[in-house]
């Protein structure tokens, strides 16, 4: 029943790859944290608990948000009232910590005073494999604060996004719906605009 879909996925998972390489290379964030699953049986009671895998299917819907997530950013950036996700840099002294623990566990990979998305990722790639990754990961994470929402774009370290809101999940998150509502105003003031030049123009 699939198969005449499997051209477009086919496409589609060479477009995500793409994307995802774009982000690797501008410096985003791969936590590589182990998730975890509650497996229940038919009445609801927990059975046992299994690792979760991100399959190459989640990763390309992943990379497909967020793509249309930058994309509804610029747009609405562009004159347009909008509610942004930002994430703000590193944290002075949580950062401190990080460098403090760096220096205890001698770890070679040097930060600079303001890191950015590119400093803090190549410190985690260069600790991968090694009996600390994990440490390393749980503190550069603490160093970020936490995302949130504002109407002034700061962009979103995390993610190393110059412009970024939330689009994709209007189902779980409010912010989502007033961005759809955001652009419903934007497209219909830009009609009134065209229509107005229109009836100028007789």
């Amino acid at each position: 029943d699939l198969k005449p879909y499997l051209p477009m996925l086919r496409d589609l998972k060479a477009c995500a790859d793409i994307l995802r390489k774009n982000r690797e290379n501008r410096g985003a964030l791969e936590f590589d944290f182990p998730e975890y699953k509650v497996i229940l049986d038919e009445e609801g009671t927990p059975l046992r608990i299994e690792k979760r895998n991100r399959g190459d299917a989640e990763k390309m819907i992943e990379d497909a948000m967020i793509a249309a997530n930058e994309t509804v950013a610029r747009f609405l950036e562009a004159g347009h009232t909008s509610v942004y996700r930002i994430h703000d840099h590193p944290d002075g002294d949580k950062l401190f910590s990080l460098k403090k623990m760096m220096a205890i566990f001698g770890v070679a990979e040097k930060l600079p005073k303001e890191p950015e998305p590119k400093d803090m990722q190549r410190l985690m790639e260069s600790m991968k494999g090694k009996e600390i990754e994990a440490v390393v990961q749980v503190m550069t994470l603490r160093s970020l604060p936490q995302a949130c929402y504002s109407t002034e774009n700061k962009g979103h370290f995390g993610i190393a996004s110059t412009c970024y809101t939330h689009f994709t999940s209007p189902i779980r998150r409010y912010p989502d719906l007033m961005v759809h509502r955001l652009i419903r105003q934007a497209l219909r003031n830009r009609l009134n605009k065209s229509q107005l030049k229109k009836q100028t123009e007789f």
